[in-house]
């Protein structure tokens, strides 16, 4: 008999026998010590569902959606194997997010770059991103329990999970739609954060369900959910705007990310912890520096600990926007370069992100040959487009495809016409009175020069 939960997002939930035996998993209720937005409760009390409560929710909405295709569309030849697919690959899809979000991933990027491998032997590479780790643990997960699936829904699953480029079919844009950007794990954590947060949601879901169709192969929306998929996205942008990306979110990420750079763990050691999944599942979540004993020999990270307990983590400074439509600056040495400042030389560059959020980051920054205590980040908001471009819609009189905005020409006066920003950002290491002074002076610098060219 299935199991029922209730869910304050989507009411009660099913859980089948397999999707209950996989949830009663240690690697699974790992999920439970994981904050579905890392740092932010730091900023945001509220803000502490887990991944586990989300990986249930993107896992139903999963099955609700391909359930409601096949309902409207037989001629698909939907089956239960399908839906028993799509389910666990909404289920199992963070089985290999790290601590503190993405943020891990960022940190093991930028420790796989400086890692050796040996020709044909996996490496720190091959598991730095989660979607990476999500498939192995996955495939661990089926041969250590013995799960009842076929090699063949296994290998359905994981590229449910993570889809490879050749797979255009409909059922690798349901959990994760890397063509359009529109798939339920967005509509869950969007709406799973915003009710957490106090923030209201804009969009509505169901009213998307009710109105997709499958159209040469594809996941199509009815012309008339155009407004809540353009409400999707604008909530993401909020989002990152107003909370994954604040600048005082930000400046607490990178006091943890301090920390696990002074972790004694080389890059062949945090492999081996990581393709471990029996450590991996009692060492990699939130409390990872309380689990990795002789981690502080020097006290470095109860320093910084100490300093975000007590609300003393790194300043924000100041930042600088550039808008799509002015000069944009994709780094700090660009700008710097532009403002013509030849004296702060940005340490450790490195490009991490997505279309909505990249980065281009340095450790701190040489100051007349002295590192300071000065961070610069430059974090790109937005997309490179409009997203709506690449959804395509179908006009529900004759479930034919229809042209976008652009080409029908009926694009909203309310719509922008540029869609992104780069914002560089500033903070210090510390609240020293001097360090701070120094920091401002430079920023107003910048800024102030910056002014000089606009106006020019």
């Amino acid at each position: 008999m299935p199991k029922q939960i209730y869910d304050p997002l989507h009411g009660f939930v099913e859980l089948s026998n397999l999707c209950l035996q996989i949830v009663d998993t240690p690697v699974f209720q790992r999920l439970r010590r994981m904050r579905q937005l890392g740092v932010v409760h730091y900023v945001f009390p509220s803000a502490n569902h887990t991944r586990f409560e989300h990986s249930i929710g993107v896992g139903f909405l999963a099955r609700k959606m391909l359930r409601e295709i096949s309902e409207r569309q037989p001629e698909l030849g939907i089956n239960r194997d399908h839906l028993m697919c799509v389910e666990i690959a909404g289920l199992c899809h963070d089985l290999g997010h790290g601590p503190w979000s993405h943020l891990f991933d960022d940190f093991l990027e930028t420790a796989a770059i400086n890692s050796e491998t040996k020709k044909g032997e996996l490496g720190l590479r091959d598991v730095m991103y989660h979607e990476q780790r999500s498939i192995l643990i996955f495939r661990w997960l089926v041969k250590r329990y013995r799960l009842p699936l076929s090699p063949v829904q296994v290998q359905m699953i994981c590229d449910m999970i993570h889809p490879r480029p050749s797979n255009n079919s409909f059922l690798y844009q349901i959990v994760a739609n890397k063509h359009t950007g529109i798939d339920v794990d967005k509509f869950d954590y969007l709406s799973r954060d915003s009710y957490y947060l106090g923030f209201p949601k804009r969009f509505d879901h169901q009213r998307i369900f009710r109105h997709v169709r499958v159209i040469n192969d594809r996941l199509c929306y009815s012309d008339k959910s155009r407004f809540d998929i353009y409400d999707m996205f604008l909530t993401r942008y909020r989002m990152h705007v107003q909370v994954y990306r604040h600048p005082v979110v930000q400046g607490i990420e990178l006091l943890h990310r301090d920390m696990l750079y002074m972790l004694p763990i080389g890059g062949m050691e945090w492999f081996s912890i990581l393709s471990d999944y029996s450590q991996y599942q009692h060492r990699i979540h939130d409390d990872i520096i309380d689990m990795i004993p002789g981690c502080d020999v020097n006290g470095n990270i109860m320093m910084l600990r100490n300093k975000l307990w007590s609300r003393d983590g790194y300043c924000f400074i100041g930042e600088i926007v550039c808008r799509q439509n002015s000069p944009s600056y994709h780094s700090v040495g660009q700008l710097l370069l532009a403002v013509g400042i030849n004296d702060i030389t940005p340490l450790e560059m490195g490009e991490t992100g997505d279309t909505c959020e990249k980065e281009e980051e340095g450790e701190g920054v040489t100051v007349g040959g002295v590192k300071s205590h000065l961070v610069i980040k430059t974090v790109v908001l937005g997309y490179d487009n409009d997203p709506v471009e690449n959804v395509p819609f179908y006009d529900p009189k004759n479930e034919r495809l229809c042209l976008d905005d652009k080409q029908s020409g009926e694009t909203s006066l309310l719509l922008p016409q540029s869609f992104k920003e780069h914002r560089i950002r500033w903070w210090c290491r510390d609240h020293n009175r001097t360090h701070k002074s120094r920091a401002r002076l430079l920023f107003n610098m910048v800024k102030s020069r910056l002014d000089q060219l606009k106006t020019a």
